[in-house]
């Protein structure tokens, strides 16, 4: 008896199932996760003139009373003419004066009623956009860190029985949102939930899914990340109201509430703890699950357990963080990573909110730079398999790079160029963040690579929650510089990628001093070795972050 897989199959009725369920978490990932891009809107608009009052239209109130900036082309969002009136009851107007709006009028907008319209995030408050994402952002990171920290110590099933209600009901509160903040505090429920479920989901897929799976699936689990944000917009069109919007989003929750009593705790972690009358229990369901056998089940999982202890005794112990920068190649290669992570993750964000205000209909570009993503996906199959880690990195990126600087460089008014350029930056950038994903695990050395990813994950996210803070800033520059800001930042991610040695094909360094040499040794021959997927196997050294399918946003 080798593994418990030996015991429950590689991948029986009951992998199947948490293969489902785990990608149907990452569809109300995407679908929460991109929300932000409908509920956050830039609505022309202008003064409140109380109309009923003074018996005028919108365009007279306007003529009138607001200010007309001929260098914009546009009347003035934020303030308007002192307005008085006579001794006859008339309403006059000083044009010598200028007072800030107590109140506005909004234009329609494609996605209907949004935050913006209805807690009048404009003017002197534009800036609490900003926080609709980076709070979310911010406890989705701090909840992935909390959870695998309780993950790891009481365990997979219990993490998930913890935020999958915790999901449910904050989707649910978020509906009945008094105010801005109420809201804020509901959306950091569901961050929380969000990311609970995926430290416990792909934990426990890791560990229950045999190594001929796990490649495919270490894909194709974006593919339910892609499903949630094509979801979105479909329900936007429809219902028109952000609040309806979170209504969807807190019934397409309850699901996986409901589907909680068949997930059960991993029983590799449970072998691991020595908890042997749980570690029967389990692995009879999942057997059973799955028609398997299960003669001569307490031996075994004894025989399990006394291997697990030995084998605890001679394994090389993973290092904290701090190892990666204990010598001068790694300490590097960490640095470069963290600062690529960082920038690729404000990239990712800021440009999809771009897809919804390039112009024409918002409802296509999106659907469109989403549908691009899948494909993205589809090809990173091939080019993870066939082709260099680096060359595939850097000439995607390059070629992203070359997208935005040419949608910066295009009027406006060629909106079916710029649109065929957004989606086709869609696919390049992809491409390129799934490889790099393959990529990073590969570069550190096996005792740190959880720690590594870790590490680059997190600071990835942390770019995301600047991110709205970042192009709110730029935003008032014109979208011309937004995209030259993005161009720059990818470009630069270029040049650090060719900086770092190429794994494709090279047997994956174990310790620090291996992962040392790597970095010392730029080798351009390939070497038939081990693959990745074999060397996890044998090491034992998969993780969550191995099999995670939001690579991106993670998501």
């Amino acid at each position: 008896m080798k593994d418990v897989l030996d015991i429950i199959g590689q991948f029986g009725r009951w992998q199947l199932f948490f293969v489902v369920y785990a990608s149907y978490r990452g569809i109300l990932t995407g679908l929460n996760n991109m929300a932000y891009v409908f509920f956050v809107t830039e609505n022309d608009h202008w003064c409140d003139g109380h109309l009923g009052e003074q018996q005028l239209t919108q365009d007279e109130w306007k003529e009138r009373f607001v200010p007309y900036d001929k260098d914009m082309e546009s009347y003035s969002q934020c303030e308007m003419y002192h307005k008085y009136y006579n001794q006859t009851g008339h309403v006059l107007v000083d044009n010598d004066t200028l007072v800030a709006c107590d109140a506005w009028t909004y234009a329609e907008h494609p996605f209907g009623n949004t935050l913006t319209t209805e807690w009048n995030l404009v003017c002197d408050r534009k800036w609490m956009r900003s926080l609709v994402q980076s709070v979310y952002m911010a406890f989705l990171m701090i909840g992935v860190l909390i959870y695998g920290i309780i993950s790891d110590r009481w365990g997979r099933r219990r993490t998930m029985f913890i935020c999958a209600p915790l999901l449910c009901v904050s989707a649910i509160a978020t509906v009945f949102s008094p105010n801005l903040y109420y809201f804020l505090v509901s959306r950091i429920g569901i961050g929380l939930g969000i990311s609970g479920l995926q430290v416990g989901a792909f934990s426990l897929l890791a560990e229950t899914i045999g190594p001929k799976h796990r490649i495919a699936l270490n894909i194709c689990y974006g593919y339910g990340w892609s499903a949630g944000m094509l979801l979105l917009p479909g329900i936007v069109w429809l219902v028109q109201d952000w609040r309806k919007v979170m209504m969807v989003s807190a019934a397409l929750s309850i699901p996986i509430v409901l589907f909680l009593p068949w997930v059960y705790e991993s029983p590799r972690l449970l072998l691991t703890t020595g908890d042997r009358e749980a570690a029967v229990k389990t692995i009879k369901k999942i057997a059973r699950f799955n028609k398997r056998n299960c003669d001569e089940l307490e031996k075994n999982v004894e025989l399990l357990i006394e291997e697990r202890k030995m084998g605890c005794a001679t394994n090389k112990q993973s290092i904290s963080i701090l190892g990666l920068f204990q010598s001068p190649m790694l300490r590097r290669n960490s640095l470069m990573l963290v600062a690529c992570s960082f920038m690729s993750y404000i990239v990712y964000y800021g440009f999809a909110k771009s897809s919804t205000t390039i112009g024409g209909n918002p409802y296509v570009s999106y659907t469109m730079s989403s549908l691009l993503e899948v494909i993205g996906y589809t090809i990173s199959l091939a080019t993870t398999k066939y082709f260099r880690r680096r060359i595939t990195i850097v000439v995607s990126y390059l070629l992203f790079g070359a997208t935005l600087l040419w949608m910066a460089l295009t009027a406006k008014e060629n909106l079916g160029l710029r649109i065929t350029l957004m989606v086709a930056g869609r696919l390049f950038f992809t491409i390129a963040f799934t490889t790099k994903f393959v990529f990073l695990n590969e570069l550190f050395p096996t005792v740190a690579r959880s720690g590594g990813f870790g590490l680059s994950t997190t600071v990835g996210r942390l770019g995301a929650t600047f991110e709205p803070w970042i192009r709110n800033a730029l935003s008032s520059l014109g979208e011309a510089f937004v995209l030259a800001a993005y161009c720059v930042m990818i470009l630069t991610i270029s040049v650090i990628c060719m900086m770092f040695p190429e794994t494709f094909e090279r047997e994956l360094p174990d310790t620090l001093e291996e992962g040392e040499k790597m970095c010392r040794k730029r080798v351009s021959s390939k070497e038939t070795v081990r693959s990745e997927m074999e060397l996890r196997d044998t090491t034992g050294q998969l993780t969550a972050e191995d099999v995670d399918g939001d690579m991106v946003h993670k998501c």
